[in-house]
């Protein structure tokens, strides 16, 4: 396939997994000898993250539908580039990315969706996935049929791409997690139990933290790590630590704010668990855990389903529901070889369904079928 010059397109400030999943698709897309820019607001993490890792990162204002200006310079953009590929992301920079490709000879336009969250049935919703885009992509099937059926979309028109994992990085017979277990002051005889993910309400942390204090009642040697920083809730933590005060558990909670060292935690924990409560795709973080071989107990939302099989690769449980996420993660902790086997079937689905050069070779493909021209 020829070199292509692709542009991401991402509104959002703030920093999680959508934001994660575009600088690791570009940085695969680069490795594969493809040009990759990002177009971003001031002041946005992602603009941080792309330009520390030497993808060519661009400041616009992407403001929207009605930014006539902004869609006028990024058509400019567009031919000064030579970009053939444009991929969305949000919905602000997806009204100015499809509006300025649409003018724009020989730009295909793809609409990523990341979330669960509902879309609602509206003139501005069939424009936005229908007209505008050339294709959406979705992270799970059960989001793609959630948009399908929502807009009516052409099925063809609507690709589940879920995001992958890197299999090397996240490889439990590299990968170990002694040193950190010793950093949280965890001894082999102390239950490791954590979450990943930007400290925020959609995330459920209140969750585990309730949940915990039912587990310590029968294993009161565990320790609990929230891995993750604040993003547009800088409160959060705060409301976190009071409540873990009120609690009488803040000695046996961690908090560590952002980590780039996912592996190795992840290597660290006994059990991983997801309280979200909505608006989740496929997770990555529930991947990138079942590639490190943990048992996960995950909440019952979004796409989580398509990964944790319960009683197969992990347990799953109600949303918002803390005395359930507490028994899942008693009942991991008491089977231990149960849980180890819904371990190596974790890895085993991740390495079938969610490797990062399946998403790479998913993603590519669609690139070529896009500029293939018809007939």
């Amino acid at each position: 396939m020829r070199p292509l010059v692709i542009l991401h397109t991402e509104s959002s400030t703030g920093w999680s997994g959508q934001e994660i999943r575009i600088i690791t698709e570009a940085l695969g897309m680069i490795r594969r000898g493809h040009r990759v820019l990002i177009a971003c607001r001031p002041g946005s993490a992602i603009a941080k993250q792309a330009r520390e890792q030497g993808i060519d990162t661009f400041i616009m204002s992407l403001g929207g539908a009605f930014d006539i200006a902004g869609i006028r310079r990024l058509r400019s953009f567009l031919r000064r580039h030579n970009v053939n590929i444009v991929n969305t992301h949000s919905s602000k920079d997806s009204w100015c990315g499809g509006f300025a490709a649409k003018f724009s000879e020989s730009v295909k336009v793809i609409r990523t969706r990341h979330l669960s969250i509902p879309i609602k049935k509206s003139f501005e919703s069939r424009l936005l996935y229908g007209s505008l885009p050339d294709v959406v992509v979705t992270t799970g099937e059960s989001l793609r049929r959630h948009i399908i059926d929502r807009v009516e979309l052409d099925p063809d028109r609507v690709v589940s791409i879920p995001t992958g994992v890197d299999l090397e990085r996240f490889d439990p017979q590299r990968v170990d997690g002694d040193s950190l277990r010793a950093e949280f002051g965890a001894t082999d005889m102390t239950p490791l139990i954590g979450t990943v993910g930007v400290l925020r309400h959609m995330k459920g942390h209140i969750y585990l933290v309730e949940a915990a204090a039912e587990v310590l009642k029968e294993f009161p040697q565990a320790k609990f790590v929230l891995v993750g920083d604040t993003a547009s809730a800088p409160a959060m933590k705060e409301r976190l630590a009071a409540r873990i005060a009120d609690l009488g558990i803040s000695d046996r909670f961690i908090m560590t704010g952002y980590r780039r060292d996912i592996p190795e935690i992840m290597a660290a924990l006994d059990v991983f668990a997801l309280p979200s409560i909505g608006y989740e795709g496929v997770s990555q973080v529930v991947n990138q855990a079942m590639a490190m071989r943990r048992p996960v107990v995950a909440a019952d939302v979004g796409g989580v389903r398509e990964q944790v099989i319960s009683g197969e690769t992990g347990l799953l449980v109600e949303k918002a529901n803390s005395h359930q996420l507490a028994q899942g993660i008693l009942t991991l902790l008491k089977n231990p070889d149960a849980s180890a086997h819904m371990g190596d079937n974790g890895r085993r689905l991740v390495e079938e369904r969610y490797g990062l050069d399946r998403m790479l070779d998913a993603t590519e493909r669609l690139y070529r079928e896009l500029l293939t021209p018809a007939g």
